[in-house]
């Protein structure tokens, strides 16, 4: 898993890469974070949370594929990789997200056959 991690944040402007329980807690980290990363791994979930709440209950259109939040500063791309595991990724605000997002979706293969 920190292999797989950590390929991930040598993609081109990628700052850093999580995977983190569903608890909130990180199971691994890899990259540069200005803020400590228990902190941002329970924030990723709260997000993950508000946004399943939103689009399972809310608008009944199911559970979210993915969140992409864009700041003055930085991109948040998250992805489930499995009922208990979230992955994250923290991207400068120029990056190019369709190439991020295919190496993710490529880790999550590789993730998705360690964690079931």
């Amino acid at each position: 898993m920190e292999k797989i991690v950590e390929e991930l944040t040598q993609v081109r402007s990628v700052r850093g890469t999580l995977l983190v329980g569903k608890d909130g807690l990180v199971i691994v980290s890899a990259g540069e974070f200005k803020h400590d990363t228990d902190f941002i791994g329970a924030s990723i979930c709260e997000l993950f949370a508000t946004a399943e709440t939103m689009t399972f209950e809310r608008f009944e259109a199911g559970k979210p594929v993915n969140i992409t939040l864009e700041s003055q500063d930085l991109i948040f791309i998250v992805y489930e990789v499995t009922e208990e595991t979230i992955l994250a990724v923290l991207a400068e605000k120029d990056a190019n997200t369709g190439i991020i997002n295919i190496e993710i979706k490529l880790a999550l293969q590789k993730l998705q056959e360690m964690l079931i």
